[in-house]
């Protein structure tokens, strides 16, 4: 951290301007993040700071069911509590079962600080089941009022991981890092399932390969399938590494690449729905390069120290993009609108920003990337 910012940050702190709680006696924490696999990957860093600045006996984490298996390694997280929203949808009785669940947990938590990353009702209804005495959250329209500390987000232009970290630094926890990136521990034994699975497929147990994540659960988010066959079918003149196809499990996903292998010319690996979240994580750390769009692979590659070539088209690389310098961002430059958050022009799922590539001259660029 720069000295004057520390110095700024002594002086508010020492005026008590800022209104920072007085954290001395916080010995249990619970940190709530109800969103998808990629936000929960961004907030990673929020256990680290916690860890290094404020040194509780205890940190926990709540988080959307299928989210978790990410973190479950994780030095500094204690407990990793999971919603299982899947019970929602088994009828009334399941639902109101599962809430009472929930309650009892934050009610016998005996937390003395509660954190909450994302806005919204459940988040601050969580909060309060906790009655913990400081309760941190984000205020909106619907939401606020049970927290005794609001958080003022910024509405753009400022990365996910650094928002996250704001709700830090409303309560006086400042990063001393700038530009914070995910860290993701993964077990030992993932490690070794994947070699034996990627030896079986043909890649020798020290060799190289390349890993193209086409897919998101958001499709305006993708190219077009034949667009990622022939940058597949290029790669493949130029590049002497086997490729891996990986994709998540959902049909339209599945659907999506075996659009794309119809379009191929050349021999590829795929692993498309065949692997955990773990399992998609230790094939990205091993890979010489991953090529994906704006979604969880990339910030697995991210947390895992892989080089990164992704795809931004509707959504903000300010926002969600790559941090770390062995990464490679590729933009329409003739779309004035770009980045433009909506679900593909006019609403239609389909992005034209993120159509017509010049294949070749891309190929080139992730060559000359990777040298």
């Amino acid at each position: 951290m720069k000295m004057h910012e520390n110095s700024m940050i002594d002086f508010v702190r020492e005026t008590g301007y800022a209104n920072y709680p007085d954290l001395s006696n916080v010995k249990k924490v619970l940190v709530i993040h109800l969103r998808h696999i990629g936000d929960v990957i961004l907030s990673e860093p929020v256990a680290r700071v916690l860890h290094e600045q404020l040194k509780p006996e205890q940190i926990d984490f709540l988080v959307n069911e299928g989210t978790e298996v990410l973190l479950e390694s994780h030095p500094h997280i204690t407990n990793l509590h999971v919603i299982k929203r899947s019970r929602f949808t088994h009828g009334l009785k399941e639902r109101i079962s599962e809430e009472i669940r929930i309650f009892r947990l934050l009610k016998n938590g005996g937390y003395d600080l509660v954190i909450g990353l994302n806005p919204g009702s459940r988040v601050e209804r969580c909060e309060r089941f906790s009655g913990a005495p400081l309760r941190i959250g984000i205020a909106s329209k619907k939401a606020g009022k049970g927290y005794t500390h609001k958080v003022s987000m910024a509405p753009g232009g400022r990365h996910y991981v650094d928002r996250h970290l704001d709700v830090l630094r409303r309560i006086g926890l400042f990063d001393s890092q700038p530009k914070r990136v995910p860290q993701i521990d993964l077990y030992k034994s993932t490690s070794l399932r994947m070699k034996d699975s990627l030896v079986q497929a043909g890649v020798a147990e020290s060799g190289k390969y390349l890993v193209i994540h086409p897919t998101s659960r958001w499709m305006f988010k993708c190219l077009a399938p034949n667009e990622v066959a022939l940058i597949i079918n290029n790669l493949c003149q130029v590049i002497n590494l086997p490729i891996v196809l990986s994709a998540g499990p959902d049909a339209l996903e599945m659907s999506y690449i075996e659009r794309v292998k119809s379009f191929l010319t050349c021999e590829v690996i795929d692993f498309s729905g065949s692997l955990s979240l773990t399992g998609l994580a230790e094939l990205i750390r091993g890979a010489q390069l991953l090529i994906t769009v704006d979604t969880a692979s990339l910030h697995i590659a991210e947390a895992v120290q892989t080089p990164v070539v992704v795809f931004f088209g509707p959504t903000d690389e300010v926002d969600w993009g790559p941090r770390s310098k062995k990464s490679l961002v590729v933009r329409a430059n003739n779309y004035t609108c770009s980045p433009c958050n909506r679900d593909g022009c006019g609403g239609g799922k389909v992005s034209s920003c993120l159509l017509g590539f010049d294949e070749k001259k891309l190929v080139k660029q992730i060559h000359d990337f990777i040298k």
